[in-house]
């Protein structure tokens, strides 16, 4: 158990900074406490395949819930916790299953912050200077086929800048901190440029003192890298004068950045896709007991594994974990015929374990690839896994078939990514940003486009996946990548009028 959630731990990798993803992680471990928990109570006092089934889909319909909120990888990971806990939960071991399950993603938390010796500080340079690096490129991406990518890619950069810096206001007398905020809001004026020069000119825009800015707080502190900035020049547009001029030390230590909003489907959906996630854990239950196999929780844990309101399309991701567990699968049976020597099965963990946050950020399959290998090799240690590779693909197949069917008459492939919810953010979020003028404080302005600019992204991604999607109800949406464009455009406009506005 502690090994599986120090996997389950190191299964998320992602961009953001050491800060953010280690609340995720503290989230994380919350969730799998509280399900090996109520998996383990199950498992060693409810003995009836009926109750434990209802149990369990009593905590997928909490666990849908909770991931289309918002939570996706918590409720996922407490719905393992329960499913594994109901198998292993005995007796003997009721204390001690949640609790080494928990200890596992608690140390991978400790090692990871250990081995980043980086201060807060540090973390927080390096993430505005990868802002200013994309936003550099996507100014000089202008009027390319490429300026949308790169737009996305930027105010990505941006948002987790603005998270690792925080809401926090630092201490007036701590030159760091506030220089910190200088920096980010230079950044921020900067992607206000993006917009500016989308609409103003269909160049490119190279800006030299962004990627100084950016080297010197790669290299330098906040404080030494402000000093890199040279006074206008008469020939510098005043627009990008007027963003590369360092703000006050009053206007940082006032300013409070909001946390970046994340997309929440209206309750009907949330509430759909929780009853939906209920059903499709409840029928792999039933069918995973009617089969005996062994290990049947492989099953339900399948179902929870693709069935994810976050992470796209159910066909491909269910094409996806067939394939990666079939490669894996193929290379634990390697090491399962030279008789899972202990060398062996460690170098198998180290050598997977190596390749997995690369292999997440590659693709679904590649995962499951170096995923299903560590598995095996917990198993192994237990006893003999050899019967256990056939098995381990047929329950595979079933949960994908059980998620393409349920897909295929509900649509209940990211309901967090649908077209029609996310077109209808994007305007909301576009109306708040039209309602700014020149007497609108400038960091609110500027946080209002930006909010404006990530839900016409996020929108015109969803219609992207929405039409890959097979499903037989899918709903589509006429003209919406020329609404979304449309979108942009009143952002860029109103963008240049509130920039020129606030021009000497």
């Amino acid at each position: 158990m502690f090994a599986l959630g120090s996997l389950w731990a190191i299964s998320q990798d992602g961009t953001d900074a050491w800060p953010v993803r280690s609340r995720r992680l503290g989230l994380i471990a919350v969730a799998v406490a509280i399900g090996f928990a109520l998996g383990a109570l199950t498992g060693a006092h409810v003995s009836a395949t009926a109750a434990q089934i209802a149990i369990l889909v009593s905590c997928a319909a909490v666990s849908g819930f909770a991931q289309s909120s918002g939570l996706a990888s918590a409720g996922m990971y407490g719905l393992l916790g329960v499913v594994v806990g109901t198998a292993f939960g005995t007796p003997t071991t009721l204390w001690q299953t949640p609790l080494l399950a928990t200890g596992g993603v608690a140390w991978v938390v400790l090692v990871a912050a250990v081995m980043d010796r980086r201060g807060r500080h540090a973390i927080c340079r390096q993430c505005i200077a990868d802002a200013l690096d994309a936003v550099d490129v996507a100014l000089r991406e202008n009027g390319t086929q490429r300026r949308v990518a790169a737009r996305d890619r930027a105010v990505s950069a941006l948002d987790v800048a603005q998270d690792a810096v925080g809401v926090n206001p630092p201490r007036r007398g701590l030159a760091e901190g506030v220089a910190l905020r200088q920096c980010l809001l230079i950044a921020l004026r900067a992607g206000e440029l993006v917009s500016y020069f989308g609409a103003a000119s269909s160049q490119p825009v190279t800006i030299g003192a962004l990627s100084e800015l950016s080297h010197a707080l790669r290299t330098s502190t906040a404080v030494a890298a402000l000093q890199t900035l040279s006074p206008p020049g008469p020939a510098m547009s005043p627009a990008i004068a007027a963003a590369l001029t360092p703000p006050a030390m009053e206007v940082a230590v006032r300013w409070s950045p909001r946390k970046v909003p994340s997309f929440r489907p209206p309750l009907r959906e949330r509430v759909r896709f929780g009853l939906l996630l209920a059903a499709c854990v409840g029928a792999a239950g039933w069918v995973a007991d009617s089969l005996r196999g062994p290990h049947s929780f492989w099953l339900p844990m399948s179902v929870a594994f693709i069935l994810r309101p976050d992470l796209g399309p159910v066909m491909a991701r269910s094409v996806a974990r067939m394939g990666g567990t079939l490669v894996g699968v193929g290379i634990a049976g390697l090491v399962a015929i030279t008789g899972n020597r202990p060398a062996a099965l460690i170098l198998l963990s180290c050598a997977m374990a190596t390749l997995m946050p690369a292999a997440i950020r590659k693709g679904h399959a590649y995962a499951v690839m170096t995923f299903t290998p560590i598995v095996f090799t917990f198993i192994a240690m237990l006893g003999s896994d050899k019967g256990l590779l056939l098995p381990r693909i047929v329950d595979t197949v079933i949960a994908a078939a059980f998620v393409l069917a349920v897909d295929a008459v509900a649509w209940t492939s990211a309901p967090s990514l649908r077209a029609d919810a996310q077109l209808l953010r994007a305007h909301d979020a576009v109306a708040a940003y039209l309602e700014t003028d020149a007497a609108t404080a400038v960091p609110d302005r500027r946080l209002r486009r930006r909010s404006a600019v990530r839900a016409a992204s996020d929108a015109m991604s969803a219609i992207t996946m929405s039409e890959r999607e097979p499903s037989v109800f899918a709903r589509k949406v006429p003209g919406a990548r020329q609404e979304v464009r449309e979108l942009f455009r009143e952002i860029d406009q109103h963008t240049v009028r509130l920039v020129e506005a606030s021009l000497p």
